[in-house]
């Protein structure tokens, strides 16, 4: 037991001096550290959720710009003072533009204030569908609010809310309806993406079908960045706990690691300028396809209740991998959909293009 112990405290002081001299490869810190037994890997568990992400390996999560995601509730909680978040570092902001068929009533403030402060401007729908032909009135309502609208983030087609699985659509009906909305995303010009996390990204849609981007949701306490296999993430939904000058309470805490509209020549989380072109070269390689500052990639998202849900200190239901939202207790925190019924509209003909069409969207432009 003895020579154990000492052969133990030699492996343990040897790993630490690799791994301060740099022979060890970052990639496999983590398991050296763990073989040596040392402590699971964590970021800095401070309350500050701009700041402090690691990955998996223990290296500092890096990113390129800083963003938010706004809804009806943060204008209910006060006039938004777009210059002031955008002299506070933001770089983009996720817009809500529907519920389901339910329009947000301040979509286009949110979206004339944030692009006049010279903010990037994105925006998601919410769905709240159960079948193709729901799916297709969404579609019909994105297009026409769009109608003129310049964007340089994505549009987001948000799957999260439970009650789209009411009706019994399987994973391949989930399918079949996030690509019927992003193909049409797409033929209208812009840059499709799919708002999910690891619950939905893996159980109620087959990812590998998915040719898009994805804009992750997952709130670790730890701070460790875990990707989802298969999903190519280009923006992380970290936490719903940031703060940013000129908007009142809480919001969504968003990292991107593509530079969607072009470089605004600012970087963030220790991200230097040579890191996000190796990112970008590095999506390229993978079958990424990039056109006007635009990033087709494969991925999804998800969130969903499940047993793993726990409600934190202010009575927010939040699920292991990301938000449970829809629902009037979550909504005041989280910024997602508002649980107003949504009106049931009839087929509707929205024109989709083949899918050679994805590889010509570009961001910022209109049909």
């Amino acid at each position: 037991m003895q020579k154990n112990r000492i052969k133990k405290a030699l492996t343990i002081g040897c790993t630490a001096l690799m791994i301060a001299a740099g022979s060890i490869h970052p990639g496999i810190t983590a398991l050296a550290a763990e073989a040596a037994g040392a402590a699971t890997v964590t970021g800095d568990l401070t309350t500050d959720w701009w700041n402090g992400f690691v990955n998996e390996d223990g290296t500092t999560y890096t990113y390129i710009e800083k963003g938010i995601e706004v809804s009806k509730f943060q204008n209910l909680d006060g006039d938004i003072d777009w210059q002031a978040a955008k002299a506070d570092g933001l770089d983009f902001v996720m817009i809500r533009l529907a519920y389901g068929t339910t329009e947000d009533p301040y979509f286009y403030e949110n979206l004339k204030g944030a692009q006049a402060a010279g903010i990037k401007v994105g925006v998601y729908l919410c769905s709240t569908a159960q079948n193709l032909e729901q799916t297709k009135a969404e579609t019909e309502l994105t297009l026409r609010m769009l109608q003129g609208c310049t964007l340089q983030y994505p549009v987001a087609y948000d799957v999260e809310v439970n009650s789209m699985l009411a009706g019994g659509a399987t994973a391949d009906d989930m399918t079949a309806m996030i690509d019927y909305y992003c193909k049409a995303v797409a033929g209208a010009g812009y840059t499709p993406i799919i708002y999910a996390n690891k619950t939905w990204l893996t159980k109620h849609m087959n990812l590998s079908q998915l040719p898009y981007d994805v804009w992750y949701a997952s709130y670790p306490k730890d701070k460790v960045y875990r990707p989802v296999s298969g999903a190519r993430t280009t923006i992380w939904q970290s936490s719903e706990k940031g703060t940013v000058n000129g908007i009142k309470g809480y919001v969504t805490t968003e990292f991107s690691v593509f530079t969607y509209g072009g470089n605004n020549g600012v970087t963030h989380g220790n991200a230097s300028s040579m890191q996000a072109s190796s990112m970008q070269a590095s999506a390229m390689q993978t079958g990424a396809v990039q056109t006007a500052g635009t990033s087709i990639l494969a991925g999804v998202g998800e969130t969903t209740a499940s047993a793993e849900n726990a409600s934190s200190a202010d009575g927010v239901v939040i699920s292991s991998y990301g938000p449970v939202r829809g629902t009037d207790e979550t909504q005041q925190s989280v910024m997602g959909a508002t649980s107003t019924p949504v009106t049931e509209t009839g087929s509707v003909s929205v024109v989709v293009p083949e899918t050679a069409a994805l590889n010509d969207a570009r961001t910022g432009t209109t049909s």
